[in-house]
């Protein structure tokens, strides 16, 4: 293997030429290779040579063991085949007979696979050679990379905007375009669904006008001061006196003592901030788990690329970008199947009736406020970009609109289509050792925060209600028990109490009961586990609440005579006796009046 290093726009392109011999790899070139990429992943990276490995990503018929290390290097990399498949890279004559193959490989970077340009196989160029030649061109230009667009849905950058200056504007411009007279109360599916959508849109005008917008290509460094950037000029300066200097052929030495200096201070600084800024990161996790500052520090990365091609069931490979994305919707979202069962077409009758059951009670303006709190503004938002505290500021702009939209939704027993609606990413598994496999990823969905509210609202006393149902919590015992096995390692035989046991969670029905009784509370604002004078909005210090036993009012009366302690008897049903202690020289006996 041969490297050289040129530089594109000030950054390094690495240019690798690779040969592996037929049979076996003698040389251990592969995983050189793979070393290679890895030391050098930080710059644009440029593979070509004859690699002798069969894969159908790049023509072959079929795929072999070399052909699959080639793969797996080149995925676990972020390298893309430049190869097309069309035409044959070697060709030779064998006992008579013309054999081809495809075994020439062109493999690039993310950060530079968009700028090789009319790649192709040339049969011209060296007739008397098996391996044709193959010809493509660099473009050299700043262009901005489609292979690394960005597919996040966020769209406004929420991160330094002031809500208190922004509440007057947003309230006076959507105000403006709110409808008129409209009744919400009154408005059935279909007009409620149109009303949602109008005021989602009003609010994302108004969010373009008076939000800046996300830039997802902001390089950088965000503890990057001002002071390091004066002394990163004094070095570039210092290194532009030395080049004139040398061309103009005078004396050096007192600029390269100062090109050490600046370069040490620079150094110094650039260490002592940038050490300073990951501990300070570190120290601030609050409410946030350790995975939460992982995903922060890992995401500066490259972005995560699509799958090249996937392997389907019949054994055959995906050649372009909508059959691959076809088949991972046919694994992860596959068609419904219309041949119900009776059972299937009994349950769908049974969900269209109302039941027989009362009303659940309308949700309140501090309840929807309370959810929207819990909702973490820093995720993801959904397809209409509108994040936790965007929401959250219109909430308390008009409290009584979006009170009324979700107790109408409760009415209707209706969750809007626009809220049904996710944006879906799909990401791989890590560890994999092969990524032509759908098994390889998962896909997840970002849902809209409003659809997160509503959801949030009805979510626990649905789940109350369910685990009164001996079903329910069989059918969740059943499914956890199969977690529980993988844990555990264990047979099939093994009970569903001891599995779940030997694996050391939870029961589900517990854990769901817990978590729908504490949403409860945290929505009503009331527990039933609290004195009615404690309150959860203002709690009291400890040393201010009535002690427990102050706060049932409790009587005492002392009696002699025998008569009067028999009615008490009657009455109250309690006997209470003393230890035969003496009172001045009396037996005293307390009976409780409760």
């Amino acid at each position: 293997m041969s490297v050289v290093q040129i530089n594109i726009n000030g950054r390094r392109l690495y240019i690798a030429s690779v040969y592996i011999e037929p049979n076996s790899d003698e040389d251990n070139t592969l995983q050189r290779l793979d070393n290679f990429l890895k030391m050098t992943c930080n710059n644009h990276q440029l593979v070509g040579g004859d690699f002798n490995g069969w894969h159908p990503i790049w023509g072959s018929d079929r795929s072999n063991s070399r052909g699959n290390k080639i793969v797996n290097i080149a995925y676990g990399n972020n390298m893309f085949l430049c190869n097309k498949g069309d035409t044959p890279t070697f060709e030779t004559i064998s006992h008579g007979q013309i054999r081809h193959s495809f075994i020439d490989l062109t493999m690039a970077s993310s950060t530079i696979y968009d700028q090789v340009l009319d790649w192709r196989v040339d049969i011209d160029i060296c007739p008397s050679s098996q391996h044709r030649a193959i010809v493509f061109s660099i473009c050299t230009l700043r262009r901005r990379s489609n292979s690394g667009k960005s597919t996040t849905t966020f769209r406004y950058n929420t991160k330094r905007v002031n809500w208190d200056e922004l509440r007057s504007p947003f309230i006076s411009m959507i105000e403006e375009r709110l409808p008129r007279n409209v009744v919400i109360e009154s408005l059935d599916e279909i007009e409620l669904e149109k009303y949602i959508n109008h005021i989602t849109s009003i609010i994302q005008t108004i969010c373009d006008k008076l939000i800046s917008k996300s830039n997802a290509q902001n390089y950088r460094c965000p503890w990057w001061t001002e002071e390091l950037e004066k002394l990163k000029k004094d070095v570039i300066r210092n290194h532009h006196q030395i080049q004139k200097l040398i061309r103009q052929k005078r004396p050096i030495e007192s600029v390269l003592e100062e090109k050490t200096r600046l370069k040490e201070a620079y150094s110094k600084a650039f260490r002592e901030t940038s050490t300073r800024h990951f501990r300070d990161f570190c120290e601030k996790q609050g409410k946030e788990d350790v995975w939460s500052v992982t995903n922060k520090i890992i995401k500066s990365g490259p972005p995560i690329q699509p799958p090249v091609t996937l392997k389907r069931s019949n054994g055959t490979f995906t050649t372009t970008s909508s059959e691959t994305a076809q088949e991972l919707l046919n694994q992860f979202y596959p068609d419904e199947d219309l041949n119900d069962t009776p059972q299937h077409t009994e349950m769908r009758n049974f969900s269209l009736a109302m039941p027989d059951t009362p009303n659940e009670p309308l949700f309140e303006f501090e309840q929807i406020i309370s959810c929207l709190n819990s909702i973490n503004p820093k995720k993801a938002p959904g397809t209409d970009h509108l994040t936790a505290d965007i929401c959250l500021l219109f909430a308390n702009s008009f409290p009584h609109l979006i009170t009324s939209v979700m107790n109408q939704c409760l009415r209707l027993g209706y969750f809007p289509e626009i809220w049904k609606q996710a944006f879906i990413k799909i990401i791989p598994k890590p560890n994999k050792e092969i990524y032509t496999d759908v098994s390889s990823f998962r896909p997840i969905g970002l849902i809209n925060v409003f659809a997160k509210l509503l959801e949030k609202l009805i979510t626990p006393s649905i789940w109350q209600s369910a685990l009164k149902y001996t079903c329910v919590i069989n059918k969740l015992l059943t499914l956890q028990r199969g977690f529980a096995i993988n844990i555990i390692r264990g047979f099939r035989t093994v009970s569903t109490v001891t599995s779940i046991s030997l694996a050391q969670l939870s029961p589900l029905p517990a854990k769901i009961a817990e978590m729908a009784d504490n949403e409860l509370t945290r929505i009503s604002r009331k527990s039933q586990y609290l004195p009615n004078d404690i309150t959860l909005d203002t709690p009291a210090e400890p040393e201010k609440l009535l002690h427990p036993s102050l706060r049932k009012s409790i009587k005492y009366c002392e009696e002699s005579s025998l008569n009067d302690i028999e009615n008490i008897e009657s009455q109250n049903g309690y006997r209470i006796f003393t230890d035969g202690s003496k009172h001045d020289e009396k037996l005293q006996v307390y009976i409780f009046n409760l």
